[in-house]
């Protein structure tokens, strides 16, 4: 089971790096795709730090928002070995003045479960 998701998830930028940790009791499979704009509604757009993860309970993963994703979202999905998941949808602009502007506020959410997030 997932007990604890630790991940900023305000809006990133081009080219910045958050870890995310994940607190389960059962290995973690984390798949992290990006998907830009334009054409709306965004598309899903490879790049090399999208892709499947397997990673072991609380060991931090990085997680990087590439041009790939530009004024679009990173999608990140968490599925422990039981089935729990979670979905964070993470908004990628250009630089922290677009940010800002889109949003009111710069954030800086450590969450377990907060509005970017979802719960299976």
């Amino acid at each position: 089971m997932i007990s604890e998701v630790l991940f900023d998830t305000s809006p990133m930028t081009v080219g910045e790096t958050r870890m995310l940790i994940v607190v389960a009791d059962s290995p973690l499979a984390i798949a992290i795709q990006c998907f830009g704009s334009p054409p709306r509604p965004p598309v899903p757009r490879p790049c090399p730090e999208c892709g499947e993860f397997s990673v072991a309970p609380g060991i931090p993963l990085p997680v990087t928002a590439t041009a790939s994703a530009l004024r679009g979202f990173l999608d990140i999905n968490i599925r422990d070995a039981q089935g729990d998941t979670r979905q964070i949808i993470i908004p990628v602009r250009l630089d922290d003045t677009e940010a800002m502007g889109s949003s009111g506020t710069s954030g800086n959410d450590i969450m377990g479960g907060g509005a970017n997030v979802s719960h299976a």
